[in-house]
């Protein structure tokens, strides 16, 4: 049975404030998560608490926004069931990937920091999307800051995972490597459908 969904102002407070000193690379941050089964659960709520500035962020980004039919509300479903997909799918990946790599010890630790950084991340992406859109910054900008982002976001998945597994770099970035392609191929199906 599930446990209670919901998640406290106190506790969602704490997560950020401990994904902020991940960001500073302070392993303390870890700390300030709830890394038991229940707080795995409630980590969840990052995905509702970032799903509007993933999909305004897809509306405002040149170039990410290209339906495949007239139908806007096809789109956004097919959209909407790719981000749930893709909160689901690595988590379950891990379950089996940590086992087999005798760090499943770590796992609540892991993926709560994991899930808790997606609202840093999606706030970044949303705020260059934003000013993008606004014309307070240049294609060529727009296009540089997003990479440099995206090469940002790569590196703290990496320190989150190396940290909270207490393992090598190597082991974190095929950890990331999982990550990045199960993104690819769950975007890719929603493109194509």
């Amino acid at each position: 049975m599930l446990p209670a969904m919901r998640v406290t102002a106190r506790e969602a407070l704490a997560a950020l404030y401990g994904t902020v000193r991940l960001i500073r690379l302070k392993p303390d941050g870890f700390g300030w998560f709830d890394a038991s089964l229940d707080g795995f659960w409630r980590s969840f709520a990052a995905a509702a608490l970032v799903a509007p500035l993933y999909l305004v962020s897809l509306a405002l980004w040149p170039g990410t926004v290209q339906a495949p039919s007239p139908d806007p509300l096809r789109f956004i479903a097919l959209k909407s069931i790719a981000y749930l997909m893709g909160w689901v799918a690595y988590p379950l990946v891990m379950v089996s990937v940590l086992r087999l790599i005798d760090r499943e010890r770590h796992m609540f630790r892991y993926l709560v920091a994991y899930n808790w950084f997606q609202v840093p991340k999606e706030a970044l992406f949303f705020t260059l999307a934003a000013l993008y859109a606004a014309g307070a910054m240049p294609g060529r900008a727009a296009e540089f800051l997003s990479l440099a982002a995206f090469a940002a976001t790569l590196f703290y998945f990496w320190y989150i995972a190396k940290a909270a597994l207490e393992t090598d770099g190597y082991t974190a970035a095929g950890l990331v490597l999982i990550d990045l392609t199960l993104g690819l191929v769950i975007s890719g199906i929603a493109d194509r459908a």
